[in-house]
């Protein structure tokens, strides 16, 4: 078997489009995505000259960028998101790939290779965890320690690895998604429905409404997150392939419809009998509830003009693999469940589309925080990833790089 550091581009996500661990983080078009990275695309190749492992490798060197003189310039930080591609399962595969990814970095005077192998110690919906790892799995790890690569444990500790520990997978089911969600979960899509909240997808003209509510996101939990470059980039970079969804609201629309339910309960509560109190505290209930929608909405529509969006989450198809990226609400409108019918929508959508799976994104700490909780309403398999690994070649210098490695 040969090592190369140059398979094509084209070959390179034809094969990591069909292979089993299939993920948009291990693409050509991905490396585009990250920029202030140099990137190769590696591979190792049979005796036939076929891929049998592949692995995106993205670069940061240490140097000043005037000193770089390729992407494989020395000094630098190699990482591999969900990756390398390949069988693990396979001794000679996964040993000779390892190993020659090694040399290769000590012949380009790299400081560490980092490898986050999309390995799942455990894999079941929320409330069956905490479980025991996968021995198979833990067996695996142990043969990728023996070759150098050091495992890193994940923490609860947000900044302690570069991938979230856990992540959020819905499978395609045999019939309609929507159906087998949990009651709970098809109340909140429905009830903001029924408070006239619409969804649909469009392309690049849709990133400022993604902006504006991801800043809000910011403000609210005190994060930085990305510019509205970066998701232009991701446009480009992977075209129809990526979307985005939107929930919003027409606030003149709602106003007209509401004020019409309302002069029909009125007109039927003046016809109302007196002796039908059941009915009538019904009618006179929905007439109060609909005068306080009617003042909020009137608020809302000086505040935020006829159009708002609610929320929005940028989704990106690679394969059979549907990533949801970045999301955002607005949060002026907390009170309206709009992020539930969107993420049930877009991930109806994705399905038919041809996805087989989506990515809910990944949760950092414990399975215990209001995010994960909201995403367990999607009915995902929660994966629990083995860990990260790294390959120390310039010890010194990667006990200094690492620190900034997982805090990019």
């Amino acid at each position: 078997m040969r090592f190369c550091a140059d398979v094509p581009a084209e070959e390179f996500d034809a094969f990591a489009r069909q292979h089993p661990q299939c993920t948009l983080l291990q693409s050509d078009e991905w490396a585009h995505v990250k920029g202030g990275w140099s990137h190769i695309l590696t591979g190792l190749r049979n005796d036939d000259g076929e891929l049998v492992a592949v692995g995106l490798v993205l670069i940061r060197s240490v140097l000043p960028s005037r000193l770089r003189r390729s992407a494989t310039s020395p000094l630098a930080i190699w990482y591999l998101p969900h990756g390398p591609l390949l069988d693990y399962a396979n001794d000679e595969v996964r040993d000779t790939y390892l190993r020659q990814l090694g040399r290769y970095a000590r012949r380009k005077l790299a400081i560490l290779v980092r490898i986050d192998p999309f390995l799942a110690a455990a894999a079941a919906s929320l409330d069956e965890f905490p479980l025991p790892p996968d021995p198979q799995i833990i067996a695996i790890g142990r043969r990728i320690e023996r070759l150098g690569y050091r495992l890193r444990r994940f923490t609860p500790e947000k900044h302690d690895n570069i991938q979230p520990h856990f992540v959020s997978v819905v499978h395609r089911p045999d019939g309609e998604y929507a159906a087998s969600l949990s009651k709970k979960a098809r109340t909140l899509a429905n009830n903001a429905r029924n408070r006239f909240v619409t969804t649909e997808y469009g392309g690049d003209e849709c990133v400022d409404d993604l902006v504006n509510v991801i800043e809000q996101t910011e403000e609210t939990k005190g994060i930085s997150l990305r510019s509205a470059e970066y998701y232009h980039q991701i446009f480009r970079s992977f075209g129809e392939n990526a979307r985005i969804y939107t929930a919003s609201l027409d606030i003149d629309d709602a106003l007209a419809r509401t004020r019409q339910a309302r002069a029909r309960d009125e007109a039927e509560l003046a016809q109302c009998p007196e002796h039908a109190g059941k009915k009538r505290n019904r009618l006179t209930e929905a007439i109060q509830a609909a005068n306080k929608r009617i003042a909020e909405l009137s608020e809302c529509r000086e505040r935020d003009g006829q159009r708002v969006v609610l929320a929005a989450v940028l989704v990106v198809r690679f394969g059979e693999w549907s990533e949801m990226l970045y999301a955002g609400t607005n949060r002026h409108y907390g009170n309206i469940p709009a992020q539930h019918v969107l993420w049930v929508d877009a991930i109806t959508e994705e399905f038919a589309c041809g996805a087989q799976r989506v990515s809910l994104g990944g949760v950092a700490g414990k399975l215990d925080d209001s995010l994960m909780q909201f995403k367990s309403r999607f009915n995902p398999v929660v994966i629990e990833k083995i860990g990260e690994f790294e390959l120390s070649i310039i010890p010194p210098l990667s006990k200094i790089i690492d620190w900034r490695l997982t805090r990019h």
